[in-house]
């Protein structure tokens, strides 16, 4: 009897669920050349820098949560810290659910003032893994490529033995996610980073909530939503150009 309280003991060490708390950095650099022929075209001198931001990643096994971190930007070459001011353009997600089980996820989004629950299946991008290997805060990190439905190329590095997920929405690769890079379309295109700068076996705080508060849609909704919601403001954003210039 003994022995096979042993064995129990044992088995359920062996198969206990750890908790993970990694912070990411994402980064948002616009090409200086692109900007200017940006801004020629619409008749503007605007010029800013977006705001380093951080995100909190809660994950094990079976579920997740991704949330932005409430940070204040000290940088003095920054025109945007100084004012308060953060251009947002489109939806606002303020956090993410995942169920990795059911390979579902619930993402609370704010659009215009109103709140929306955004919840769909997982989408898995098709990976293609290099042979390229780089340490990331002591991690073996692999190398992978995907091409998403925008025809945008992510590049990514994952870690193998933290079988998790990643920042975001991002699925499908064997491991998480310690950085991530893509450019996105449009006329002013930016390059998008997202860098692990921390990993924190079993924090102590370790508290993952679904999202529930707001009108439920689904991804084609929000996305449909958003694209409504941008263009309306690059509209407006042109007629006060328009009027300033005349």
């Amino acid at each position: 009897m003994k022995k096979i309280l042993f064995l129990l003991l044992l088995t359920s060490i062996a198969f206990a669920q750890d908790n993970y708390k990694i912070i990411y950095k994402q980064s948002s650099v616009v090409d200086p050349v692109k900007m200017k022929e940006y801004m020629k075209e619409v008749k503007g001198s605007v010029s800013f820098k977006s705001p380093d931001q951080y995100y909190e990643l809660l994950t094990n096994e079976k579920e997740s949560y991704y949330q932005q971190q409430e940070r204040i930007d000290n940088d003095q070459n920054n025109p945007m810290s100084s004012s308060g001011m953060t251009i947002r353009i489109g939806a606002s997600p303020k956090g993410t659910y995942r169920d990795i089980t059911a390979k579902t996820y619930a993402r609370e989004m704010d659009l215009d003032n109103k709140k929306y629950v955004e919840m769909d299946s997982l989408e898995t991008l098709d990976w293609k893994i290099k042979d390229q290997t780089k340490a990331i805060l002591g991690c073996s990190a692999h190398y992978a490529e995907a091409i998403n439905k925008e025809n945008q190329l992510i590049k990514a590095w994952y870690c193998p033995t933290l079988p998790f997920t990643g920042p975001s929405l991002f699925e499908g690769l064997p491991g998480t996610i310690l950085l991530l890079e893509y450019e996105t379309t449009g006329k002013l295109p930016r390059v998008v980073t997202f860098e692990a700068e921390s990993i924190d076996k079993n924090p102590k705080r370790f508290k993952m909530e679904k999202p529930t508060k707001g009108a439920r849609v689904t991804r084609a909704e929000m996305e449909a939503l958003s694209k409504e919601s941008r263009e309306k403001m690059m509209k407006t954003f042109q007629i006060g150009i328009d009027k300033k210039l005349d």
